[in-house]
């Protein structure tokens, strides 16, 4: 058995049931459709068909708008239901930061903790799962966020937050955003390739897989899947 501790009510009638990210007052920020529940599972279940999965998993696409947000959110909400771990999705995309609810929009993210204008524990937003956290990317202009990117701050941040959460699932721009893109991506030690398929060009896939080979890459994950895969993702895919 994979999974440290599987829930019992996981399947209705033999289909997934879908999972909610909601916040500590019960305001849903998030819904997964059961089919993205499983398709989350089979992802970790993969990932760990032969070590421990990733402490700090890097999520990352090669174009801009291929989920990345919506998975990574969706891998740590599974990964926290299903397993007793500590859970902790980090964005760290300050290029196009994702939405959140209007109660935290003024709430401090990364960049406020990097700034020096807020402290760690302040810029983590708790759910209504005691073991699933999210943090922010918070706001960056444009000539701070390179020099956050390769901070040493930065790392000391990925450290602490290693030491109080057992996987960190970092959200990260594309690969065609911006030239820190990989050196974020390196801050994992594990890396998830995000294809929107039949959106993301098979060329644009190829160059980041060219530009990550260097990393450790766990897989590609397909989003909005079709019945025909391009071969060359099938090398990073994980087959049974």
């Amino acid at each position: 058995m994979i999974f440290k501790r599987m829930k019992k009510d996981v399947e209705l009638n033999g289909e997934p049931l879908p999972l909610h990210l909601t916040g500590e007052d019960g305001e849903v920020w998030m819904e997964f459709p059961g089919e993205v529940v499983a398709a989350s599972r089979q992802a970790i279940n993969r990932m760990m068909r032969t070590e421990p999965f990733p402490q700090c998993l890097s999520t990352i696409s090669a174009v801009r708008q291929e989920g990345v947000t919506y998975l990574s959110r969706a891998i740590g909400t599974v990964l926290a239901e299903d397993m007793m771990e500590r859970v902790c999705v980090l964005e760290l995309n300050w290029w196009w930061p994702a939405d959140y609810p209007s109660i935290m929009v003024n709430r401090p993210g990364i960049a406020e903790v990097l700034k020096g204008n807020a402290t760690l524990e302040e810029a983590i937003m708790p759910t209504s799962m005691e073991n699933l956290a999210l943090i922010p990317a918070g706001n960056a202009a444009g000539d701070q966020i390179s020099k956050f990117s390769s901070s040493d701050h930065l790392q000391e941040i990925i450290i602490a937050l290693s030491e109080q959460y057992d996987h960190l699932i970092l959200d990260l721009p594309s690969v065609i955003t911006t030239s820190d893109a990989i050196p974020l991506a390196a801050l994992g030690t594990g890396l998830c390739l995000i294809v929107r398929q039949g959106v993301t060009p098979p060329q644009r896939v190829q160059t980041a897989l060219d530009d990550l080979d260097h990393l450790k890459i766990m897989g590609v994950i397909l989003n909005q899947v079709n019945i025909s895969t391009p071969s060359f993702i099938l090398n990073y895919i994980a087959q049974d």
